[in-house]
């Protein structure tokens, strides 16, 4: 059972106590966008996920919500679409008076002492409907406290004194994703927004070391941006590297 949210712009926004994931909810509530958008939040999660099938643990308080965007454009129009949806986070958070930084691919973050401590993260998925695709964006913040058995995560709390109530953040997140997504699909893709991820982000153009586990090897270089599309740019002995994935290992030199 759910009750309905109020959020202006969407063809359903839905409040579930308990559910195995908001993304599973998500697609099996696909058939009934008709090319509009929806949501579907939770007060708790039986099995959340995180970015390459990690677990998300997640404590009583937090976000845990999947936004659904339809489109038309093509998959490759959508490169960088985590990154901008981490700008309207991180857009979202400012006003209510919590700034988190934005860490390459898809966490929200704040630095300590050159140490990153993890606030949320994105997941990405694309499902595609005909010749139409919804872009099923889940979310999950760590906004009155941060799960114990996690080192090095932080909370919204932590950050402002307070933690913002659900409800707050929700209609804040549904008004920036929103003009985000017609945003990025109108004005060009990640190209209009990267300037923004960039003044975002806890690294630093030409100074912050980037150690990156790429599986079957591991890459260290300097910070240079990110591309059109979103990947990462590192700087090594004069060439600069293009990274369209990998799992960060160290970071040295952040914004603070």
């Amino acid at each position: 059972m759910y009750r309905d949210l109020a959020l202006s712009g969407y063809v359903f926004s839905r409040m579930y106590d308990e559910v195995s994931s908001t993304m599973d909810v998500a697609r099996d509530a696909l058939s009934e966008l008709r090319g509009g958008h929806g949501v579907v939040c939770a007060l708790r999660q039986t099995s959340g996920r995180g970015r390459q099938g990690r677990s998300w643990v997640s404590q009583e308080g937090s976000l845990m919500v999947t936004f659904l965007f339809s489109t038309t454009a093509s998959l490759h129009a959508c490169s960088g679409y985590s990154l901008a949806v981490g700008v309207c986070l991180a857009d979202a958070f400012k006003e209510l008076d919590s700034s988190v930084y934005l860490k390459w691919p898809n966490d929200l973050v704040t630095v300590q002492d050159d140490a990153i401590r993890k606030t949320g993260g994105i997941l990405i998925e694309v499902q595609d409907i005909g010749s139409s695709r919804v872009l099923l964006v889940g979310i999950g913040v760590n906004l009155a406290s941060a799960p114990d058995a996690i080192e090095g995560a932080s909370s919204i709390q932590e950050l402002r004194g307070e933690a913002p109530s659900l409800e707050v953040v929700l209609q804040q997140l549904g008004r920036h994703l929103l003009k985000g997504h017609y945003r990025f699909m109108e004005q060009g893709g990640f190209p209009a927004i990267r300037s923004d991820w960039e003044s975002y982000s806890c690294f630093i153009k030409g100074q912050t070391e980037v150690a990156l586990d790429l599986g079957e090897r591991q890459l260290k270089g300097i910070f240079e941006g990110v591309d059109d599309t979103g990947a990462l740019l590192l700087a090594d002995s004069g060439e600069v590297i293009t990274c369209h994935s990998g799992h960060t290992v160290s970071l040295k030199n952040l914004r603070r």
